[in-house]
């Protein structure tokens, strides 16, 4: 599936095994996507929410300004955000890395992963829950938090701050290293 230069009030897409690619898609209701096997790029996307749901697939999604809700679903795959605005975000996978470049959710950030890095490139929230088994959780944020941080057998390595939202992450095996962007 590709779509491309148009506005529409909502898009519902499903694929099994196919890509799902959408470009300059101005939205004013929900993006909502399903994909078994292929992968799902999106770029130059405003809307109000987006869902993505898949089974094996990548998602990347690129220049996205989203006045609600982001919710990304993976059993195995990748997710790559950048250059992000939306009110809260959500992304669960039980295998795959997520990785976060200039990403900003006004509210909170959540994310459970098995296996999987969580890398934070210049990106925040007001409040972010993370979990993660073996995964590590490492990079920069762009305001201080308050950390609360439980790992069974990985390095922590975050700033001691005195203000800011919540960050409460906890891993099994994994390391987390966390900076403030200065």
């Amino acid at each position: 599936i590709f779509l491309g230069g148009i506005s529409t009030s909502s898009i519902d897409a499903t694929v099994s095994t196919g890509k799902i690619n959408m470009d300059n898609i101005e939205c004013s209701g929900a993006i909502k996507l399903k994909s078994s096997t292929g992968a799902v790029n999106l770029s130059n996307i405003k809307c109000a929410e987006l869902e993505s749901v898949g089974s094996t697939s990548d998602i990347c999604i690129e220049n996205a300004t989203l006045s609600g809700n982001v919710k990304i679903e993976r059993d195995t795959g990748d997710t790559a955000l950048k250059n992000m605005q939306c009110a809260s975000l959500e992304a669960t996978a039980t295998t795959g890395d997520l990785n976060l470049v200039n990403v900003i959710a006004s509210g909170t950030f959540k994310s459970e992963r098995d296996t999987g890095d969580i890398t934070f490139e210049n990106s925040d929230a007001a409040e972010l829950h993370i979990k993660s088994s073996t995964g590590h959780v490492k990079g920069i944020l762009l305001s201080e938090k308050i950390f609360y941080v439980y790992t069974s057998s990985g390095k922590v390595q975050v700033p001691e701050c005195t203000s800011g939202g919540i960050f409460k992450c906890e891993t099994s095996t994994g390391n987390v290293k966390i900076e403030i962007a200065q």
